[in-house]
């Protein structure tokens, strides 16, 4: 019965239509159709990304397509060590949290104030070693719902890091928005080395990534057993709250606050829910389909949402001697790089000035820190989109050496041989907005700032 019943369920899951009678007339839009908006809510740090998220995405992205149904809860795209998460503020029974947005996953988690702290051996260790932010949340807070006792939350990394626990309903409020019964999951028990500042993340990809299952069963978790869900997004869509937009305005950090690691960083840009912000674009723009992936769910391949992909070529000195075009690449706020397949990665950094050297233990070309960026352009449905210089070269800081990188890393090394990522050093140069109901992605060129 269920293999039956899932397929119905992801289709009921995905907003196909904007229910009108609660929205207001948003008259004003860009020449892409995108209404402009006035929910912008501000990032409110950034953070180092936790340990657990290194390096996961080759594996998952692997496993997603055409997945054979065991052991696949999605996760985080994350990108390489000394990495960054744009984290934002939300509340749940009057308390706030600050949680990790990220367009790579779907699942609302929090740690419990009370949970399980393990490590690697699986043995009981004090809660500080998990290393979570300051507030964990108070599961007899006032509004809280669990759901079915027999349902699990269930999420593993590559690292062999993972959180496991319980799900439940709450009104769940980011900025002005505030979405009643949105499902969320706790985790109770978690083997995690994190970031000290978060106290769980917000998941902003479509509903097929979510990762609590039917069973108590934690061993048997797969796509064959999922208890999918709507993201908060997805459910404040779907009752009308918002338009089925959502803008990422991700600012470009400084030198110096990427080399402070160990601290968050302010002002880093907004999220826009329900269009794009007013000021801060050019004309410069194109809309193009979201790419779906083929899964497996309940015996059945389907063809549907998860992340937010599209394809693209690249332009730099030597581009011309490869085919640069890459016919599925992600659009992820949960990665700090920009992973493109071997071929062009190597081509592309053979052009720096110093030249750029390839350390194949970690995957990255390491570059003097004063070094000239090969010019790069990624072109986009046949529009060309510019790359700062400044957001070619990388900050490698661990609090103890002063190396920089290449922000152009070949995936291939990490073992993403089919799907490339355009992350955050792609991102703070555009404003990318999404289109749940559509399946549609505009890029849209930011102003010089």
């Amino acid at each position: 019965m269920l293999s039956t019943l899932l397929p119905l369920t992801l289709s009921s899951l995905l907003v196909s239509a904007l229910p009108s009678p609660n929205v207001k007339d948003v008259v004003k839009r860009t020449s892409s159709g995108v209404p402009y908006s006035p929910h912008s809510i501000p990032i409110a740090a950034k953070v180092p990304r936790p340990a657990a998220l290194e390096r996961a995405f080759a594996e998952k992205v692997r496993a997603l397509d055409v997945a054979d149904g065991k052991n696949e809860s999605m996760v985080s795209l994350t990108g390489t060590g000394g990495g960054v998460s744009y984290a934002l503020n939300l509340t749940i029974a009057d308390q706030t949290f600050l949680v990790i947005a990220d367009t790579g996953s779907s699942d609302l988690w929090l740690y419990s104030s009370n949970f399980t702290c393990l490590n690697v051996n699986s043995t009981q260790v004090p809660q500080a070693e998990c290393n979570f932010g300051p507030t964990g949340i108070n599961l007899t807070a006032d509004g809280f719902t669990p759901l079915n006792y027999t349902n699990n939350f269930n999420i593993s990394y590559g690292d062999g890091t993972f959180l496991s626990g319980s799900a439940g309903t709450d009104t769940v409020t980011v900025g002005n928005i505030s979405v009643k019964d949105t499902e969320f999951s706790v985790a109770e028990v978690a083997y995690w080395n994190g970031d000290g500042f978060t106290d769980g993340l917000l998941g902003l990809a479509a509903p097929l990534l979510t990762s609590v299952y039917y069973g108590s069963d934690g061993s048997v978790d797969g796509r064959n057993n999922s208890a999918l869900y709507q993201p908060w997004f997805y459910k404040a869509v779907s009752e009308g709250l918002v338009e089925p937009y959502f803008s990422l305005v991700l600012n470009r950090p400084t030198l110096t606050e990427e080399e402070a690691y160990n601290n968050t960083v302010p002002d880093l840009g907004a999220i826009t829910f329900g269009g794009i912000p007013e000021g801060c674009t050019t004309d410069t723009t194109v809309t193009v389909p979201n790419i779906n992936f083929t899964t497996s769910i309940g015996g059945y391949n389907h063809s549907v949402p998860a992340y937010y992909t599209t394809s693209s070529t690249f332009k730099f000195p030597g581009s011309k001697s490869i085919n640069t075009t890459t016919p599925r690449i992600i659009l992820d706020s949960g990665t700090t790089l920009i992973y493109l397949t071997d071929e062009i990665a190597t081509e592309y950094n053979k052009h720096w000035n110093p030249p750029a050297q390839f350390v194949k233990e970690d995957g990255i070309y390491f570059v003097d820190c004063n070094a000239k960026a090969p010019n790069l352009t990624v072109v986009i449905g046949g529009v060309d989109f510019e790359v700062d210089s400044r957001d070619l070269i990388y900050s490698a800081t661990d609090g103890v050496s002063n190396d920089c990188i290449s922000s152009v890393v070949p995936g291939d090394s990490l073992g993403a041989t089919s799907v490339s990522i355009l992350g955050d050093r792609f991102l703070v140069n555009v404003v990318s907005t999404f289109n749940i109901a559509t399946g549609e992605i505009t890029v849209t060129q930011r102003k010089k700032y």
